[in-house]
């Protein structure tokens, strides 16, 4: 058994509740996250019978052999696959989340937007784009370019931006959430 010492309790909670979130969804079955039209491989411990996927709008499945079968990811979205082996016993269960390529738009702000910090995440099935960036050129690029990935997936489809003051109407970037700030560069 590993004992550690803290003094900040907070960290303490804070580790334990990532443990126990760990945990549950261990037992729950496992979890798959893949970008927009690209695929992973999955191994089952058993060979497979049957293989049922809720949503098949979201994610494909094509069964490679009895224990080998390929998930591609088709719109951004939350699926779940069950394998089924003899007598239709429930071998797997497997979360799937499919977004956007979440590294390849960051390294496109931090490359071309490289005196800005901001960070991208899923949220969803659209993307929020967070961080203090110091003019409205930046978030127009930061925006633009968000958009390019976006559109490149078939869950784009005239993709524009949300922001927390903008009306629906208003909003040119529907697929991002635009949650960066202004931060002015001028110190009295």
């Amino acid at each position: 058994m590993i004992y550690f010492k803290y003094k900040d309790k907070a960290k303490l909670v804070f580790i334990s509740s990532l443990l126990a979130l760990y945990s549950s969804s261990a037992l729950a079955g496992s979890g798959l996250f893949l970008s927009v039209n690209r695929s992973s491989v999955v191994e089952t411990s058993s060979p497979a019978k049957e293989v049922v996927i809720t949503n098949p709008d979201i994610a494909d499945v094509h069964v490679n052999n009895d224990k080998t079968l390929t998930v591609l990811g088709k719109t951004a979205g939350v699926t779940n696959i069950r394998i089924f082996g003899e007598n239709s016993k429930l071998i797997q269960t497997l979360d799937v989340s499919v977004g956007y390529d979440l590294p390849a738009i960051r390294k496109a702000l931090k490359n071309l937007i490289p005196d800005e910090t901001i960070s991208v995440e899923m949220l969803n099935t659209s993307v929020a784009l967070t961080g203090n960036v110091r003019n409205n050129a930046s978030v127009d690029k930061a925006l633009k370019i968000t958009q390019e990935y976006i559109n490149n997936s078939p869950s784009g489809v005239s993709a524009t931006a949300s922001s927390p003051s903008s009306n629906e109407g208003d909003n040119k970037y529907p697929k991002i959430i635009n949650m960066m700030k202004l931060i002015s560069g001028q110190q009295v």
